[in-house]
């Protein structure tokens, strides 16, 4: 129900020739169709000028209507509007929070490969590893430079030789020639098993072996031992048999056999 209405001036011709009663029973009748009530009752002038009001207050109404309409229609619209533009924002932003979302999880991933890479290096390193002497690999292990290490205790230390530009020059690790070669030829032996010793590991190596045994003799049959075995770390020899003794074992056969000259009955050693 429309709670106001318009009275044109137009109407003021006809209103004049109302009495002031007819005037208030006409307002009346314009007040009760307006609240949609039973009007009141009318004499005929006041009837057809009452005619002529509420035919425009029916257009007036239907105007009003309309226009109510239109807003209402236009208002959701609007709110259809609103609500497109707050779900497009929540879309936005739900894609934005998914991004950064991805871009978390490449970091984290990118993290871990990092974290899995430098363990598997050091694993890899770790395995590289043969003994306390065989960690690296050495591209260098012929190189032309003469190298000289620390001399044992009591002996003296080695001068750089220099050899003949013509003939290559060789390392030389220990001043005992036999045992200067057992160790390049158990270093030549590593080369060829595809172990080269770098020469941190010689050091190590040389250290080790002169720990192992108190003499040259015992430290050369070491290392043939390794290389006879097919072993590229050095070990202590097998039942104790230090360099040497064969030759003693030879030679208390051949005293014996010495002393058994002029015998004839030798049926003992066959």
């Amino acid at each position: 129900m429309r709670e106001s209405f318009i009275l044109y001036t137009k109407y003021d011709r006809q209103l004049e020739k109302l009495s002031n009663e007819q005037r208030g029973i006409l307002f009346a009748a314009i007040m009760k169709h307006q609240k949609g009530e039973e009007l009141p009752e009318m004499d005929l002038v006041t009837d057809i000028v009452y005619s002529m009001i509420e035919e425009q207050l029916d257009a007036d109404t239907a105007k009003y209507e309309e226009t109510c309409q239109r807003r209402s229609e236009a208002g959701k619209k609007g709110a259809d509007s609103t609500n497109r533009q707050r779900s497009a924002k929540t879309a936005n932003a739900e894609f934005a929070e998914n991004g950064k979302r991805q871009k978390s999880a490449k970091t984290a991933n990118a993290e871990f490969a990092e974290i899995e890479s430098r363990q598997k290096s050091a694993n890899s390193a770790d395995n590289d590893s043969d003994s306390e002497y065989d960690n690296e690999s050495d591209s260098d292990n012929e190189s032309d430079t003469v190298s000289v290490l620390q001399p044992l205790k009591g002996e003296k230390r080695v001068e750089k030789q220099k050899e003949k530009p013509s003939k290559k020059k060789s390392t030389v690790y220990d001043p005992d020639e036999k045992l200067n070669q057992a160790i390049l030829d158990f270093i030549d032996f590593r080369r060829s098993a595809k172990k080269p010793m770098t020469d941190n590991a010689i050091d190590l190596m040389l250290r080790k072996l002169r720990g192992m045994a108190s003499d040259n003799d015992e430290r050369i049959a070491i290392l043939e031992q390794s290389v006879l075995n097919g072993w590229t770390g050095l070990y202590p020899l097998k039942a104790e048999k230090a360099r040497g003794e064969p030759e003693d074992r030879f030679k208390v056969i051949s005293d014996w056999l010495s002393g058994m000259e002029g015998n004839d009955d030798i049926s003992g050693i066959c």
